[in-house]
């Protein structure tokens, strides 16, 4: 209480005495022991805490210029340019806040200034943190922040909207929801950048032939998206025998068995992990039988599975077997594309998860999250292929084979970085650089397989 009297005090230019007058009275504690720096010449920024740990309040540009410091020397001009690309989306500073907070710091001992060395332009003050003030820093990082009140003009006519037609009440929120996404992606992205760390998501495609096995292992919760599934589901029931063969594009051995299975289907009963389900040439050439339980477990933490009836999928998520592929053309007066259906739903989830996505998905799966892959997001394409008459040519099986491969060598090596996925030598690939770029990685197979 007496530190918050404090702190209180010196928000409105005065300080208390104990016996309620005017004077020198309590002193704010700061963890620095920097008067001048706290106390006289930032009067809205100041600690207080009865344990004498800072708690930092108002200008907290001080802390910004050092935590921007403390990852590279820059000028105050640089310090700007830093701050308005990483963290306008949520907090601004000016010039005229940087400059004067330079001097202090330089004053106080938290930084060092020196002329650029560059031998091009005009010579430059360079700014470097040292000791004191990452140490400053540091105690600013761990502090508990205090409530913070967040003011949205949208909110309040929301709540009084009843004079606006709801339709335009929905596009604002949809625009709201938006921006506030992007702002978030940039945020994430940057703390990346930064060396915060951000872990790799891997995304696959399903594979149209499913089986039913839980002897060995059984699942570990229900897949995210239950209720859309269930919509999708309540959809699937409600077609004709032929309308239903029409939205799977098969023949009528395999609708008939999937007919059958839709009239009988629980959700949540006789399940199977998603990565034992499903049969394709990926899922063979994975192998996921055979790894190691350490191996599942980053296939858990890393691996999605994409899925036309499910969203998206954990490898130990517990499904039963279906048919609906992401690019079927439904017939539904308000379900007529799965793409539409799930919107970017599929990719907010997994965007939460990572900011750096390896895709080894078909492009009709792949499309449902690099649509929304803006600002802030590395989407990481893999191809596979052979050099024929110049040219770099992909075969499905090839592809198929290689991207199972690829996702049993990131989970044998426990890979989490994009570098070290170009040391992939599988079925006789090696990465190209030469035909390589930012956002795609290319391997090529040195030779034709036998046979």
């Amino acid at each position: 209480m007496v530190g918050l009297i404090a702190g209180t005090a010196l928000l409105f230019g005065r300080q208390e005495t104990a016996s309620g007058g005017q004077g020198q009275g309590i002193q704010p504690r700061n963890p620095t022991g920097l008067t001048s720096l706290y106390e006289k010449d930032y009067n809205r920024t100041y600690y207080f805490d009865i344990r004498g740990i800072g708690t930092a309040k108002e200008n907290t540009t001080i802390h910004i210029i050092l935590g921007l410091l403390n990852h590279e020397d820059l000028s105050g001009c640089d310090i700007k340019k830093r701050a308005d690309y990483m963290i306008a989306s949520f907090w601004e500073i000016g010039y005229g806040q940087i400059y004067p907070t330079l001097a202090k710091l330089e004053q106080e001992g938290l930084v060092t200034k020196r002329i650029s060395g560059e031998s091009k332009g005009p010579e430059r003050n360079l700014y470097s943190i040292i000791g004191a003030g990452r140490e400053t820093l540091t105690q600013w990082l761990k502090v508990q922040e205090q409530k913070e009140y967040t003011k949205y003009e949208i909110l309040l006519k929301l709540f009084f909207g009843s004079l606006v037609p709801m339709e335009e009440s929905a596009k604002r929120i949809d625009a709201f929801k938006t921006r506030h996404m992007e702002n978030l992606n940039m945020i994430f992205y940057n703390a990346y950048l930064e060396g915060a760390g951000a872990t790799v998501r891997i995304i696959i495609s399903p594979a149209k032939k499913m089986k039913t096995d839980n002897d060995i292992f059984g699942s570990r919760r229900l897949p995210q998206f239950m209720e859309e599934t269930g919509t999708l589901l309540e959809y699937l029931k409600a077609l004709r025998y032929e309308e239903a063969k029409a939205v799977w594009n098969c023949n009528d051995s395999i609708a008939e068995l999937n007919y059958d299975r839709i009239q009988h289907m629980d959700l949540q009963r006789n399940l199977t992990p998603a990565i034992f389900s499903y049969e394709g040439i990926q899922y063979q050439y994975m192998a996921p039988n055979v790894l190691q339980m350490e191996e599942l477990d980053y296939l858990q933490k890393h691996l999605r599975i994409l899925s036309g009836f499910y969203g998206m999928l954990q490898p130990f998520d517990g499904v039963v077997p279906y048919r609906l592929e992401m690019q079927a053309k439904l017939n539904g007066p308000e379900l007529n594309s799965l793409y539409a259906f799930w919107n970017r739903k599929l990719a907010d989830q997994l965007f939460a998860e990572s900011r750096v996505i390896v895709n080894l998905a078909s492009k009709e799966y792949s499309k449902c999250i690099s649509a929304y892959a803006g600002q802030g997001i590395r989407f990481i394409t893999c191809v596979f292929g052979q050099r024929i008459g110049g040219k770099v040519v992909e075969k499905g099986t090839l592809v198929k084979m290689a991207r199972g491969e690829m996702v049993r060598y990131m989970a044998e090596n426990r890979i989490t970085a994009v570098e070290d996925i170009k040391g992939f030598d599988r079925m006789d690939f090696a990465y190209a650089a030469e035909l390589s770029g930012k956002d795609t990685l290319v391997f090529i197979q040195k030779s034709k397989p036998a046979g």
